[in-house]
């Protein structure tokens, strides 16, 4: 792997151990909340063998997860990373972190509601290779069903979190259910560390879009 590239990862895992051994030391809404080495070196293996070369993820964060995406895809004709975060704060650190990698030419960074953006990229008829979905898990069916519009067949959706911590289980356990009731996707539970759920797409119809309740949805 390329110095800097690295040296950027070490350095943001080194955050993120701060943070889990000091859980008060930093604001709720700034914590990364990334994924681990395991699952970044899981997803950069699979999307190097498996021909992708766009990516959406969903959940940006402090850019963790989207510079091992990118790394994976990088030097492929036509390659392209498109990432969707709310937070201000979050997205100053994730750009400067992809400046420091050298990979920021061919990552896209789009602000606002997950649901909405990724609405407008259906709308545009957008494709994917590859969907990361790393978000509110409260919303975490509305984002697979709105993925599924945008993955090409034979695409893959990854989803963190379908594990740990428990806390989440209240909206993972009905995605799995969810997922293993598409006829338009074949799924697998993957035990990394937070345990990932994978789903290729297939060739059937998509089921229709579950909107979550949210009385504070608004254009940011």
């Amino acid at each position: 792997m390329d110095e800097r590239i690295d040296r950027v990862l070490k350095r943001l895992e080194k955050q993120e151990r701060y943070e889990q051994e000091n859980p008060d030391a930093v604001p709720g809404r700034e914590k990364m909340l990334a994924i681990t080495r395991d699952i970044g070196l899981f997803y950069n293996i699979l999307l190097r063998f498996s021909g992708t070369r766009r990516i959406l993820e969903v959940g940006t964060s402090t850019g963790y997860s989207t510079i091992w995406f990118a790394e994976a895809v990088r030097g492929v004709p036509g390659s392209q990373v498109i990432t969707i975060e709310q937070e201000d704060a979050k997205i100053s650190r994730a750009r400067k972190n992809f400046h420091d990698t050298g990979l920021e030419c061919m990552i896209e960074m789009r602000r606002g509601l997950a649901a909405e953006i990724l609405c407008e990229l259906v709308a545009a008829g957008e494709r994917f290779d590859f969907v990361f979905i790393d978000a509110d898990k409260e919303r975490v069916i509305e984002y697979f069903d709105l993925s599924l519009r945008l993955l090409r067949t034979g695409g893959i959706i990854g989803i963190d979190n379908i594990i740990k911590p428990e806390k989440f289980s209240p909206y993972m356990t009905p995605l799995i259910d969810h997922a293993r009731a598409a006829s338009a996707v074949r799924s697998v539970i993957v035990p990394i560390d937070n345990g990932e759920l994978l789903c290729v797409r297939l060739g059937a119809a998509l089921p229709e879009v579950q909107r979550s309740h949210d009385p504070d949805r608004a254009a940011p």
